[in-house]
């Protein structure tokens, strides 16, 4: 059948098009937030891998941990936090981020401002409790010289409710022949103590209404990392690097008649080792070798609780908070057991930080001009192993003018 179709325009009253991007950063201001799907593409391995490309961030190595410097500023003056916990030691300053699990966390937020900024490690993204979603994933891998790796994660959210939880588990043995070429002869050696052998995990959970929250959650690593001695005519030492972190937290909203109240109260506890014997034995010839003993012992504990409660109202809002936030760390040097901490020069350091901090601001509007007023009264009492204490008040008064224009604002 044949037939003709004749073509007529139609006018549309308007076409709206919208497109939903895939943006790798998300900048708003001085801060950047960097979601998971940007460095899985890369292939990151760690932490400092997946913040490498973002201009200002530079990744500093050594003694096989990772540092994150911002823009310039001293390691120990960037504070890195997971899901609020804080991770930097109270000796060094430093927080270690190369033993963070990249599949436990959902998101890495950089925030320049201020002297040193800010790292924030995010395990779960604040809109999941938003929708429901319930879903699982298993993956094992297995590869040659014992290698086997498995994941399991689950997430379940409904209206108010939400709970995700992750494990995963790696172990690779490692070991292999190799052969050294001397001149004319070739002899077949074995390396040892080349094993890797990690656990990690996470579980999150927590209601969220439309007046109060409560959320909590835990966080597990634990990593054993040999480093290889080689067995040959005399054997290479065999040493092992230890890492192990615990972690706890809950965190509420709550919406009372006159004001909020946003507390928090989390444990962490962190040790790391590098281990070297003092004896070896050569499997080949039964010969015990004699080494120098090394061990080097790190083990930090850190607790605290914050509290802010604040109270809109239409002339401005009122904010009164405490904190209190305790670091314990004990430090080996590497060699012969002597007491030293980076930056400290003793063994155990410890300190103590009470925060108090009152203020708010005043609004006002004359015409199309915005004002506001934000007057702030702060109190910091640090005690640092008992040897030094210091206290001041920061006074803090600040203003704001905002103009609408037709095409900007004026601020």
């Amino acid at each position: 059948i044949n037939f003709a179709l004749k073509s007529r325009s139609i006018e549309l009253p308007g076409v709206e098009i919208r497109k939903r991007s895939r943006s790798h950063n998300f900048v708003q201001g001085e801060s950047i937030s960097l979601r998971k799907f940007v460095w899985a593409e890369r292939g990151a391995k760690n932490v400092g891998e997946a913040l490498s490309n973002i201009p200002g961030v530079t990744l500093l190595e050594g003694d096989g941990n990772q540092r994150i410097s911002l823009r310039g500023c001293p390691s120990r003056a960037v504070k890195i936090s997971l899901d609020g916990i804080p991770l930097n030691d109270a000796g060094s300053g430093e927080a270690l981020v190369n033993q963070i699990d990249l599949d436990n966390l959902a998101a890495i937020e950089v925030d320049f401002s201020g002297y040193g900024g800010e790292i924030r490690l995010l395990t779960i993204q604040t809109d999941i409790s938003n929708s429901s979603e319930n879903w699982a994933e298993v993956a094992t891998e297995r590869a040659s010289y014992g290698h086997y790796s498995g994941k399991l994660k689950l997430a379940v959210s409904g209206h108010e409710y939400f709970g995700m939880a992750h494990f995963k588990r790696l172990y690779e043995k490692g070991d292999f022949p190799y052969t050294l070429m001397g001149g004319d002869e070739q002899a077949e050696h074995k390396r040892f103590n080349n094993s890797t052998d990690v656990s990690s995990g996470s579980l999150r959970f927590g209601r969220v209404g439309r007046k109060n929250s409560l959320e909590g959650g835990f966080y597990y690593e634990g990593n054993r990392h040999g480093v290889p001695g080689l067995i040959y005519l005399s054997p290479t030492p065999e040493a092992l690097l230890n890492h192990e972190r615990k972690a706890g937290i809950v965190k509420g909203n709550f919406e009372l008649e006159w004001f909020n109240i946003d507390s928090k109260l989390y444990l962490s506890d962190y040790t790391g080792q590098f281990q070297s014997p003092a004896e070896q034995l050569n499997p080949d010839t039964g010969e015990i070798i004699h080494h120098l003993a090394e061990e080097n012992r790190q083990n930090g504990l850190k607790y605290g609780a914050e509290s802010v409660l604040f109270s809109d109202f239409s002339f401005g809002k009122l904010v009164a908070s405490y904190g209190y936030n305790r670091d314990e760390y004990l430090g080996k040097d590497l060699l012969r057991g002597s007491n030293t901490v980076g930056g400290i020069g003793f063994g155990k350091a410890i300190r103590s930080v009470h925060n108090l901090k009152v203020g708010g601001e005043y609004r006002l509007s004359l015409s199309d001009i915005n004002f506001g007023i934000t007057p702030n009264l702060s109190y910091r009492w640090t005690r640092n192993s008992g040897i030094s204490d210091n206290s001041y008040f920061e006074p803090n008064l600040s203003f704001r003018m905002q103009k609408n224009l037709p095409t900007f604002h004026l601020n």
